[in-house]
């Protein structure tokens, strides 16, 4: 995407408001009723943790953060200078200073009931308090708009398939992406759905963003709009609405949806490589080695069971598919629409990030009997794509008095344009998310003729509407969106309207540009409408595990699985969403649409979805491992994660007696690679030429952790995407394998080389560029020589001397104009890059894709860790900052601590807030 960016100096330093001006004090007794105490220095806000700063100095992020806005703003106001007139950069500066929002004093929005207070720390992260529940969310809705306005814009404009109104025709197929699934249509749908209580918090937020936007045009609201003005000539925001709200819901699914993935592969595999051999690339989950969160037991101690609500749902499920069950038979001929659709994946990761196994994130948490308090702890690192600013919006808030008018207490973190906390606690119970990996969506190739397609021996009429596409300095876009019963038909989008034309033809009589009278529609539970967003609320206000669970029957997608702790002493688990049943399918391949054989009956009841309330372990993890054993009834899941992750923490968990904060915080800092462990004595058996031999002996005696200091880990990472490359990629380069069945080097392709390791001749250990390069120990030995070759190169030629974080590096970009602006824009908006250590598949996930190199292509998105015996010890920490304004002081100063492993103190009751505060704004009606 092309966006635009800034070049002002940093925020002015702004003075502790006195005691009497404080305008956040509660009205009357509350939950957060505490005397109100002097704001402190500062120190109280000083983070700890793991590679956190020495306690009684400045956090060395924000140093680093300013001085980098001093020198940045600098660099590119003279570059502006140079290029421009002196009143140019004027202009440039004025513009920048003009973005950044009142943060202090008072200000009138008109709608609001009664008095609300937003009351900032110094990271820019929002407390606010009201009276209302209406007043609550309006005032959430006006602190977005104040820090994110210019990334709820983008990312709404992303959902609805608008993108080419903002940046012209560089947008147009990701539009078509877009407006091919209908994500903002089945989100207008799902607003209709809601309980009247919701709708109107969805109101109330938009109002308060709305009633920010009414005040601030261009660029008082972001410097990226002024930019904008060159593509887009007089482009104006929107008003606000629930559906923009909503719709960023199914673009998370999207972004989660691994299913869809592994039928691509598994299609793209057996159609390309000889019969048998694709299955060596595809192992299943290993149950001797890794648990499934949920052992095949009866959940004990629960709660008696009350009658829960249920989404609205197709009929009542017949016979579930059994995994493993023969695979469907899909015509070759339709590999070619297969091909096709693929190719949206791409588009959209263009803007939102790769989708991959290795976006997963961890959670656990754990009982009484393993704390040092006797009370549970509870943590979760969702895995995402790095962005800037970040994915995540911390916030907390407090009704002034709760009650049923008013029930919220509630702090943690949302997504920008969402209302309420998505992941969090309030004052009794604490809850965590992980990507499940469900089997919630297929690829049903149909047979397209004319007008209609082939189901059951009869010839059903296609849906058909047509979309326009409004295109930024250019001609609109005219697009035709064909449906079946099961869905979109995804195989047309990236074709021209000529193409789509032609598919009207019989099967197997391809004429040009066709694809044999094949196309490939896809049934998801995402575009099935669903209130959702009713769950969410209902967890913010949650007293128990009951009210927990009743919140989590409401959550339709995406499937996630969900961990609970609450105050008086138990855990648990639940799987939420909607699970299909099928007629026959594990959801692993593509199926045949015309037989009607594979289609979804409903789906499963809540009931019948796996949960878990105070297992005797005194603990759950979940890793993207399996949810439940082979024995379990139903399908979930049938392509799961690997265990890797889940195993190594709850090692870790069992080795560390009695947890507290810290003790959870080293854990999620883990960077052991169980790879390593498998693959590293095996390579040291490979005797190597003399110029690798150095680099070779780095792997003596290492404990296999990946700190981004070690020199054991850059040169076994490097090893390692060689030997993907020599042994995989290239053989299924040559096989016409395309690029998205290529080894991502995951936990699935440790499983691959783990089993290859035992068969010394397979084809597998044939190079098939150098056929020379014949069997396991030739290839390893190619793969170290090559490695050390390479880092010799990159990093010198001491390997004492090599660090795994000079390869594997995070670059957090401005996802708009900070990788399509002016190259001083670009240097403004984006951070610099930082090594890190950890890897995929290890607990500290910062993800990498050997198919691109050592960069950082998803990671742990924020890290919480919430103590249920004092809310007051838990810590946070956001990859990012609280604000969207690359001049702020806010913008990236939690990088640098995040990447040291540290964390923020997480301040909930009113004291403690108003000790940290440092800016403190009332909104009047």
């Amino acid at each position: 995407m092309t966006v635009q960016t800034d070049t002002s100096p940093p925020d002015e330093p702004r003075p502790t408001p006195a005691p009497e001006e404080d305008p956040a004090s509660p009205a009357g007794p509350g939950p957060h009723a505490e005397e109100n105490s002097v704001p402190a220095s500062g120190a109280e806000t000083l983070a700890t943790g793991p590679g956190a700063p020495a306690s009684g100095t400045a956090p060395r992020s924000r140093r680093r953060r300013v001085l980098r806005i001093v020198k940045r703003t600098a660099v590119a106001l003279t570059a502006l200078v140079l290029l421009a007139t002196g009143s140019l950069a004027g202009y440039a500066y004025w513009t920048v200073h003009r973005s950044l929002p009142q943060l202090s004093g008072s200000t009138g929005v008109p709608g609001l009931d009664g008095e609300a207070r937003i009351v900032r720390d110094a990271s820019g992260i929002p407390q606010i308090y009201a009276a209302t529940s209406h007043d609550l969310f309006m005032a959430e809705g006006y602190a977005q708009a104040q820090d994110r306005f210019w990334q709820m814009d983008t990312q709404r404009h992303v959902t609805s398939g608008r993108l080419s109104e903002m940046f012209g025709p560089s947008q147009v197929q990701t539009d078509k992406v877009a407006r091919t699934f209908g994500w903002y249509r089945v989100a207008e749908q799902e607003v209709t759905l809601l309980s009247p209580e919701t709708q109107r918090y969805l109101r109330a937020f938009s109002d308060g963003v709305n009633a920010y936007l009414a005040h601030h045009q261009g660029a008082e609201l972001s410097v990226e709009y002024p930019v904008l003005g060159f593509v887009s000539g007089d482009y104006r925001p929107e008003p606000w609405t629930p559906a923009d709200s909503v719709s960023w819901l199914k673009t998370m699914a999207w972004n989660l949806n691994t299913g869809m993935i592994d039928q691509f592969q598994h299609s793209m595999l057996a159609a390309r490589l000889p019969a048998g051999t694709a299955d060596a690339l595809s192992p299943g989950y290993d149950y001797q080695r890794w648990a499934p969160i949920v052992p095949d037991r009866a959940p004990a101690n629960a709660p008696e069971a009350q009658t829960l609500p249920q989404a609205p749902a197709p009929p009542a499920p017949a016979a579930q598919a059994a995994p493993g069950e023969p695979a469907p038979v899909v015509p070759a001929a339709a590999s070619a629409a297969l091909a096709d659709s693929a190719g949206v994946r791409t588009v959209l990761a263009a803007v939102l990030g790769p989708q991959g196994t290795g976006i997963g994130s961890n959670s656990w948490v754990v009982s009484g009997s393993r704390t040092t308090t006797g009370k549970p702890l509870l943590e979760n690192d969702p895995h995402l794509t790095p962005s800037l600013p970040g994915i995540w919006y911390q916030v907390g808030l407090h009704c002034t008095r709760t009650g049923p008018e008013c029930p919220y207490d509630v702090t943690g973190f949302t997504f920008a344009g969402m209302p309420g906390v998505v992941i969090g606690h309030n004052a009794d119970i604490s809850w965590g998310f992980t990507d499940l990996g469900a089997a919630d969506s297929d690829l049903f190739v149909e047979k397209v003729s004319g007008s209609g397609y082939a189901y059951k021996n009869e010839q059903l009429p296609l849906t058909v509407r047509k979309e326009t596409i409004k295109v930024a300095g250019g001609r609109p876009v005219e697009l035709t969106v064909r449906s079946t019963q099961h869905g979109p038909l995804i195989s047309d989008v990236l074709k021209s309207a000529d193409e789509v034309a032609d598919d009207g033809k019989e099967p197997d009589v391809p004429p040009h540009g066709a694809r044999d009278g094949y196309a490939v529609a896809m049934r998801w539970t995402a575009l099935d409408p669903a209130p959702t967003m009713n769950a969410l609320f209902a967890l913010d206000r949650a007293k128990d595990w009951n009210d927990f669970r009743a919140a989590a029957a409401a959550f339709a997608s995406p499937v996630q699985n969900m961990i609970y702790a609450d105050r008086a002493g138990n855990i648990g688990y639940q799987t939420p969403g909607r699970i299909p049943v099928r007629k026959a399918g594990d959801g692993r391949r593509p199926v045949p649409g015309w037989t009607g054989a594979y289609d979804w009956t409903g789906y499963l009841p809540f009931d019948q979805l796996p949960t878990s309330f105070n297992p005797p372990e005194g603990y759950i993890v979940t890793a993207n491992n399996a949810v439940v054993g082979p024995d379990y009834p139903h399908l979930i899941g049938s392509d799961w994660g690997t265990g890797y992750r889940s195993t190594r923490i709850i090692d870790l968990i069992k080795a560390a007696g009695k947890l507290d904060v810290a003790a959870m915080e080293r854990i999620t800092q883990d960077t052991w690679n169980g790879n390593a462990a498998t693959l590293a004595p095996q390579l040291l058996r490979v005797a190597v030429g003399k110029d690798a031999a150095p680099a070779q002996n780095l792997l003596r005696g290492w404990d296999f952790t990946q700190g981004a200091d070690s020199a054991p880990a850059a040169y076994f990472n490097a090893v390692w995407a060689e030997l993907l490359k020599e042994a995989f990629t290239d053989r299924l380069t040559k096989a016409g394998v395309k690029s998205y069945a290529y080894p991502d080097g995951g936990g699935r392709w440790f499983d691959v080389v783990r089993a290859l390791l035992d068969e010394p001749d397979s084809p597998w250990w044939t190079s098939a560029t150098d056929p020379s390069v014949h069997g396991r120990d030739a290839m390893l030995r190619q793969a170290m020589e090559k490695a050390s070759a390479d880092l010799r190169k990159r990093l010198g030629d001491d390997p004492a001397k090599w660090r795994w974080g000079a390869l594997h590096t995070l670059t957090l970009q401005n996802a708009t104009l900070g990788t399509g602006g002016p190259a001083p824009l670009q240097w403004l908006l984006n951070a610099d890059p930082i090594g890190v250590g950890g890897g995929t598949d290890t607990v500290m996930a910062n993800g990498w894709d050997p198919q691109k190199g050592f960069d950082v292509i998803w990671v742990p998105s924020m890290r919480m860790v919430v103590d249920m015996a004092d809310f007051e010890r838990s810590r946070w920490i956001n990859l990012t900052g609280a604000s969207g304004h690359a001049t702020a002081d806010t913008y990236t100063d939690q990088t640098g601590l995040w990447a040291d492993g540290g964390s923020l103190p997480w301040p909930y009751g009113t004291a403690a807030v108003d000790r940290a505060a440092r800016d403190r704004l009332r909104l009047t009606p």
